[in-house]
């Protein structure tokens, strides 16, 4: 397919507010307003990025390229995982906490890294599942984030009275995992390629579903701000099944046809390196919020531009 732009600028604009997410945007300003950033309105950017993958995912599928996709994928867990076993990597000490702790590690990834595995697996669940019928594949999208969706507000609000029921719900690869998040999103914009929604649908209604999208998914974060008074944290929201596939289409229908392939390596660049330089300047400094996530920008820009050009040379990095 022809590039399109205006999905590399929104890559681009989403791994910045990954960075602003991380870094506890405006928790020193105001905290209703950092909740409905950090625990709202950034939120829509991974399933975003997983709808973009499914649809890209289509084409991959219908041209037996999965190998090389799934191949590809693996390597960058791999790569950013060893990266970054500095910051997560403790020897067992032989106790079975610490062997469940480490293979939670591997399997799920570290931090941001949990991105990369819950792609590989879901595209994995998604590609065996290829030849279902489309209402079929639509029944599994909404089961899955359902059950996605009540798990985080379950755990959450400890509607169960067992304290082990609780302590399992609150895992959170459970319900921010492979099946219950990756999956899901995976399959929406797989099924937006299947049945070219992205060409059928009109702009005018592409709009109007983005805008009630991001108010729905505004009033559910504002909402869980004054149920739980700004502690607890939420991935699976109930509106983002309306905001991220209307994102999507938004910026599908906005055609921009020049070569900004450039600006999907910053985009991965900046994903992928910028918790070094957070993780740093939170152990060696007493930043945070906005005055943690200005240095980092700049020092993530940096490491950015000297990885593109060794991924000129070695293409697994980004």
């Amino acid at each position: 397919m022809e590039r399109n732009a205006s999905l590399d600028i929104l890559k681009l604009v989403m791994a910045f507010m990954v960075v602003a997410l991380h870094a506890g945007f405006l928790s020193q300003v105001n905290a209703l307003m950092s909740y409905l950033t950090v625990q709202g309105l950034f939120r829509m950017v991974v399933p975003v990025f997983l709808v973009i993958n499914g649809f890209f995912f289509f084409s991959v599928v219908s041209t037996d390229k999965h190998p090389s996709w799934f191949k590809r994928i693996a390597i960058l867990y791999i790569l950013w995982m060893t990266l970054y076993s500095v910051f997560w990597w403790q020897r067992p000490d032989g106790s079975w906490g610490s062997l469940l702790r480490l293979s939670e590690t591997l399997i799920f990834g570290y931090y941001h890294l949990w991105y990369l595995s819950g792609m590989l697996l879901g595209a994995g669940l998604l590609y065996c599942l290829r030849y279902a019928s489309s209402a079929c594949l639509l029944a599994c999208v909404i089961v899955t984030f359902l059950l996605g969706v009540f798990i985080q507000y379950a755990a959450n609000y400890q509607w169960f009275h067992s304290a082990y029921i609780n302590k399992i719900l609150m895992f959170t690869p459970l319900h921010r995992g492979p099946l219950l998040l990756s999956f899901p999103f995976l399959s929406i914009g797989f099924l937006i390629h299947k049945h070219a929604l992205h060409r059928a649908i009109s702009l005018r209604f592409i709009i109007v579903l983005s805008v009630c999208g991001v108010l729905a998914l505004l009033a559910e974060s504002y909402v869980d701000f004054l149920l739980t008074h700004g502690q607890k944290g939420f991935d699976n929201f109930l509106s983002l099944i309306i905001v991220c596939p209307a994102i999507f289409l938004l910026c599908m229908k906005m055609t921009m046809p020049f070569d900004s392939k450039k600006i999907a390596l910053y985009s991965s660049a900046v994903f992928f390196v910028h918790l070094f330089f957070l993780n740093i300047l939170r152990s060696e400094t007493n930043l945070s919020g906005i005055k943690l996530m200005l240095p980092t920008i700049p020092l993530t820009l940096v490491a950015a531009f000297f990885l593109i050009r060794l991924n000129a040379r070695w293409k697994y990095l980004l």
